[in-house]
């Protein structure tokens, strides 16, 4: 097949264990996702709940949703939904109080939770399509803005005007553009199909039920990700290959000659060398091309990127400066893409005094994230080069799915000192001696640990105590480790 320029290629690899897809374009990974079957992100997924807990102070509520941990739905989020028994149809679309303890509703989650925070939900719910995207419990209409022609949109309006309930409401998406009418209110149907699914499910099944979950992640991708740029997509597991290939031949057809399987014994990732790429996503620091690099720092709500000039070198310091700033604001929406950042972001770029550079870096950062599909909203360029931006929530980020918490630092990156552990050890020992005065104890700890100890003679205790205590060096132990038993 001819390559054509610019366009992506789209790799799917599959395991048990791991699904994995990645869009290169020239060879370069410019989206990366990631699925593991056994901690599937719930975003999508639709449940039938119950409010658990009213926090008036806060205009929200708890919903249980028959997971682990209660959802958070904003009363804001909760204007239309669902009437599930003695209501009519017509009444999803009117604005409601406030749900109360007890009450039953239909929410689907739009943010994923993390250890110590549930998921968030609303209560207009959506089924997303390729062509439109079905509003089952609400009345609102609309095509999307990058449809700019208004006999297309009107054109597009009135399709789906012809099969839409006048209970259900539609957003068009930029895809449907140019479509013919039995392709665009094929899918219409079906959609339907589903959303009456969904209500038939939410009066019939208790609270806590799961009442459709989100389609797996390769025809998510198909459906959200794949447009004529894409060349063609890549399978190396037959499996997923006609997974992909039924949901293309009902949704997509034009897609259908694109999809290929890979027989190889070399890894498809491996082949492409998406795998080393991805392991340069997962360091902190980011080289940039004239030898400056990115700090990329992670944290649960806020996410920091400073730019340095490193060896970067050029005829004057501005201009090291300018040049600098520019390759890392054509890099920077990459990173944030393919590591899947979200929430609010923080740039720091290198101080820049002519606003007519500032303005630049800021006007080539905009032009690189035209390309992300997530919602994002970005502040103009301060005078102390800092930019703020927010970004949807689409799932974990890339750390969270591929990289596990350290055990002995619990992810925080930095472990106590020995000194402190010294300490903790002592007092542990002092107050069960103090607790079980006749108890036998035995002091388990890292061979660092007790090594530091009995030099520093930690634990002075009389010749009675010393009876009653035995030390033991564990291998397995880290090395600030210890217990007391």
């Amino acid at each position: 097949m001819k390559k054509t320029q610019g366009a992506y290629e789209v790799l799917v690899s599959w395991e048990p264990f791991l699904t994995q897809i990645a869009f290169l374009k020239e060879g370069r990974v410019e989206h990366f996702f990631v699925e593991r079957p056994h901690q599937k992100s719930e975003v999508g997924n639709i449940y039938k709940g119950r409010v658990v807990k009213v926090l008036k102070g806060l205009q929200a509520a708890f919903v249980d949703i028959g997971t682990s941990r209660n959802g958070f739905l904003p009363f804001e989020e909760q204007e239309e939904w669902f009437p599930l028994e003695g209501a009519e149809e017509e009444q999803c679309s009117r604005a409601r109080k406030p749900l109360a303890v007890g009450e039953e509703c239909v929410v689907q989650v739009t943010k994923p939770g993390f250890e110590h925070k549930g998921v968030k939900l609303t209560a207009q719910v959506s089924l997303p399509g390729r062509l439109l995207v079905l509003l089952p419990f609400s009345s609102r209409r609309g095509v999307s803005r990058r449809i700019e022609s208004a006999a297309e949109r009107q054109r597009l309006a009135e399709i789906l005007g012809e099969v839409v309930p006048s209970s259900m409401g539609f957003i068009v998406r930029t895809a449907c553009s140019g479509k013919k009418k039995d392709e665009i209110q094929r899918e219409a149907r079906f959609l339907i199909s589903s959303a009456e699914k969904i209500k038939r499910l939410a009066r019939r099944l208790p609270p806590g039920s799961l009442l459709r979950e989100e389609d797996d992640l390769p025809a998510v991708v198909l459906r959200d990700y794949v447009t004529e740029d894409v060349r063609e997509i890549l399978v190396d597991s037959e499996r997923v290959f006609r997974q992909m290939r039924v949901y293309a031949r009902a949704f997509m057809p034009e897609v259908l000659g694109r999809i290929r399987l890979v027989r190889d014994r070399t890894p498809l990732l491996e082949r492409y060398g998406v795998t080393k790429q991805i392991v340069g996503f997962l360091d902190e620091r980011v080289p940039l091309p004239s030898g400056g690099y990115l700090l990329i720092e992670e944290g649960n709500h806020l996410m920091a990127i400073d730019v340095n000039t490193g060896g970067s070198q050029r005829k004057s310091l501005s201009d090291t400066i300018f040049h600098t700033n520019l390759e890392a604001a054509q890099e920077i929406p990459r990173q944030i893409r393919v590591r899947n950042l979200s929430g609010l972001i923080v740039i720091d770029f290198i101080d820049m005094k002519d606003a007519g550079q500032r303005r630049q870096v800021f006007e080539t950062l905009e032009k690189a994230m035209e390309s992300d599909k997530a919602r994002t909203k970005t502040l103009h360029i301060s005078k102390l080069g800092l930019v703020e931006m927010s970004r949807e929530k689409f799932g974990l980020s890339l750390v969270r799915e591929l990289m596990s918490p350290c055990a002995c630092c619990g992810g925080t990156g930095r472990t106590k000192s020995v000194e402190l552990a010294a300490i903790e050890a002592k007092n542990a020992l002092v107050a069960k001696m103090q607790k079980s005065p006749s108890a036998r104890m035995t002091v388990r700890l890292s061979k660092d640990l007790r090594e530091f100890c009995e030099a520093q003679n930690v634990f002075r205790l009389s010749f009675l105590e010393r009876r009653r205590v035995a030390f033991q060096t564990v291998a397995s132990f880290q090395p600030c480790e210890f217990e007391i038993v």
